[in-house]
């Protein structure tokens, strides 16, 4: 199997202010640990793995953003928890960095879960293409 060849995160997508570890896009090693998992003719893991995750995420933050308008924070809390979890298994870095801001921030008083809840949505968008463009190059 050849080595991933996906690309971080464009700067300019996010604000400024974003601390660098949100930079970080997809983490090509994390995945390429997968690989060696590959059984030769078996279809494509990563593949099968990234459709599973393009699939969760959208459901994922739409619930989110719900308990948040609802100001339910553990809901909040516990979505941006798995949210975390299933980035981090995939290598999508910036999106678990993210997720991990809004569980510390999340509160009733706390304006910076909103602000992370947006930055997310914007590091998705990122995240979604790199790894549409990597699913697209690993199928034959």
């Amino acid at each position: 199997m050849a080595m991933l060849q996906l690309k971080q995160i464009d700067s300019h997508a996010l604000t400024s202010d974003v601390c660098p570890r949100f930079l970080a896009g997809v983490d090509p090693t994390v995945m390429s640990g997968y690989e060696r998992l590959q059984a030769d003719g078996d279809p494509d893991l990563i593949v099968e793995l990234i459709d599973l995750y393009l699939a969760d995420v959208p459901l994922r933050m739409t619930k989110m953003r719900e308990a948040l308008r609802q100001r339910n924070w553990l809901q909040v809390k516990r979505e941006a928890h798995n949210l975390r979890g299933s980035s981090g298994n995939l290598g999508a870095v910036g999106m678990a960095a993210i997720c991990e801001e809004v569980e510390r921030t999340v509160s009733e008083h706390n304006r910076e879960t909103e602000i992370f809840m947006d930055r997310l949505e914007r590091a998705w968008a990122q995240t979604r293409s790199l790894l549409a463009n990597e699913r697209q190059r690993r199928l034959p």
